[in-house]
């Protein structure tokens, strides 16, 4: 009867060696989330079902931290300087050579402007691994390069350059216009910021957890703030499960004056067909237009 007591007692380091192996099996689960939060962000491809579309591109290579990345010129005629030139940027399950139907339409049009398709490190041909900051220094990297092939100053590539990006795209289309100020940016189907989508899509928790942060908030911000303000078009799908119109609709809210920024709502458009849905627009703005508001309803 005396070893009672102890027997009961006994049960404790038990319950230690318990608590400790739930904790030990829940803090390899969160840094799991923590270090390969990636694969749930973006979607790389290579192009093995792409050749054909390599014939109506140039290739550029060049290195980000001794790793091989590759983007593409649309072909033109002419090898001067361009009077024009804009960026493309795709989603983070899209290739650069995704917006070769739409551009080549275009380039009959504008043979003074130079189309450049870029893919992120880890896409395509890109070596490497994708985040923020390595997408980022990747298009430093390729806007220098193009400038000095191009021999353009700094400020002649600002005032000749536009961009145009698609969800992911769009905040590195967002993100480079700020920081090299471009006079136009279309951004389609935009998020917020990073973590309201990891907010939206997998709740607040793993908001603290994320790590691979895009503001287009603060990019927003940063354009209309400045003396010379960029041209701002926005399109957003009214049917996209993914990123939701009201999105879209609070970056052009940021705007504290009408007409700051061009906002469009895709009637019927979805978060994958909206390029489809609004390919007259955009060809319009390639030309040097001003798109309508898109009127026709689209198809899943």
């Amino acid at each position: 009867m005396e070893d009672e007591p102890g027997q009961v007692y006994g049960i404790f380091p038990l319950m230690k060696i318990f608590l400790l192996v739930v904790f030990g099996i829940f803090g390899v689960l969160i840094l799991g989330l923590y270090l390969g939060q990636a694969q749930f962000i973006y979607f790389p491809r290579s192009y093995s079902t792409y050749t054909k579309m390599l014939s109506s591109v140039d290739q550029v290579r060049y290195d980000l931290d001794d790793q091989m990345q590759v983007a593409f010129l649309l072909k033109r005629e002419s090898n001067a300087p361009p009077k024009e030139i804009w960026w493309f940027f795709g989603g983070n399950g899209s290739l650069a050579l995704n917006w070769v139907p739409l551009v080549e339409k275009v380039v009959p049009d504008r043979p003074d402007t130079v189309f450049v398709l870029v893919d992120y490190p880890g896409y395509g041909y890109c070596r490497g691994r994708p985040n923020p900051e390595r997408i980022q220094r990747a298009f430093d990297d390729l806007y220098a390069k193009l400038s000095d092939r191009w021999g353009l100053s700094a400020e002649e590539m600002s005032q000749r350059s536009s961009a145009m990006g698609h969800s992911l795209g769009a905040a590195v289309a967002l993100d480079s216009a700020n920081r090299y100020d471009f006079g136009r940016v279309v951004a389609i189907s935009p998020f917020t910021t990073m973590k309201a989508m990891a907010r939206k899509q997998l709740g607040g928790f793993f908001e603290l957890l994320l790590s691979h942060h895009y503001n287009n908030e603060t990019s927003i911000d940063g354009l209309l703030a400045k003396s010379e303000r960029p041209e701002i078009i926005l399109f957003h799908g009214d049917r996209d499960p993914m990123i939701p119109i009201q999105m879209g609709l609070s970056l052009a809210a940021r705007a504290n004056k009408d007409g700051q920024i061009a906002f469009s709502r895709v009637p019927g458009a979805t978060h994958n067909n909206i390029i489809a849905a609004i390919e007259d627009e955009l060809s319009t703005i390639l030309k040097g237009g001003e798109p309508h508001s898109p009127e026709k309803k689209t198809k899943d």
